[in-house]
This record gives C-alpha cells, structure tokens and sequence, in this order.
C-alpha cells in the first residue's frame, strides 16, 4: 500500500534541500493496531486505530531540523519540507535519482494478525486466563494483555534510495 508516488517523495526531497543541506529524508509510517485487555475473568477494553504520519529531516554541517505531521497531504508535505529548509542557508539546485531498496532481513510471519478475528483473539486472553488460574488456588486476580500492529513504513532519502517495508508485530 503505497502513500506517495516516488515523483512526490522526489519533490519533497528536493524542496527540504532547496536551501541547502548535506542529506535529507523523508519517513512516512501507516499503522493499524489492535489491543486487548481482560482482568477480573471479563473483557475490560478492546482498542483498535490506524495512525499514520510522516517526518522530514535535513542535515547540514552537525546540524539538523525535522518536522512532523500527521497530514500526509502533498502540500502538507512540501510545507513541512519547506520549514526544515528554512534551517539552512545555501541554496542549491539539486537532482535526485531514487532506487527502491528492500530490507535485507525478511523474517517468516506464520499468520497475519489481519487474518484473525477478535473472536479468536478474545479466546486467547481467555485461555491464558484459564492458564494462569490453574496453576494455584491462591491466585486471585489475572490481567492478560493482547496486542498486535501492523505498521508499514515508507523511506526515501536525498542520496537516492526509497525503501518500504511492512513490520508485524
């Protein structure tokens, strides 16, 4: 699922640079999240979300200058590209060339936490409840925590590379 074209992360790039600067990045994230607690043997909350947001940084001498929003819009995007290049002083024309990377790692995900229901989900803290009940009369009170995300995270840098990769936890 990809946000922003690599033409758009191109004009941001070069927009947080237009006034100089080393290096700069821009660092797009889209996360869904779900998260489940049940104590006292019931269900006390069930929360579920999507946030996204994206930050852009510049680089210049040892410095730096990053902003945040959770607007991915395009102008949000060039205006917050605009604000970290007001941080340098030497204007520059510059050209970028992006080149997708993928991350050299990739780790087996045996199921999708997209693919179970809450049902299942609800089970789980049930069953570790049970579990942890068993184990001595003396136990009286269980909290079981369920949690799991799904963040898919969009990177492109000043030195060409644009890289995307989805995280499950």
């Amino acid at each position: 699922m990809r946000i922003i074209s690599d033409e758009q992360f191109s004009r941001v790039l070069k927009k947080a640079l237009s006034r100089g600067g080393d290096y700069a990045d821009v660092f797009i994230e889209h996360r869904q999240h779900v998260s489940m607690q049940l104590e006292d043997n019931k269900i006390e909350k069930i929360v579920s979300g999507t946030d996204a947001g994206a930050g852009i940084r510049v680089i210049f001498g040892n410095k730096s200058a990053y902003a945040y929003s959770n607007d991915l819009s395009k102008d949000s995007l060039l205006g917050l590209a605009d604000a970290v290049s007001r941080a340098t002083n030497d204007k520059k024309d510059i050209s970028i060339n992006l080149k997708k990377r993928s991350p050299h790692l990739d780790f087996e995900i045996k199921q999708n936490p997209r693919s179970v229901s809450a049902d299942k989900k609800i089970f789980l803290l049930e069953s570790a409840n049970a579990i942890a009940r068993k184990v001595s009369p003396e136990i009286r009170q269980v909290t079981a925590n369920y949690r799991d995300m799904i963040q898919n995270v969009y990177i492109a840098t000043s030195e060409g590379a644009v890289s995307e990769d989805e995280r499950i936890h």
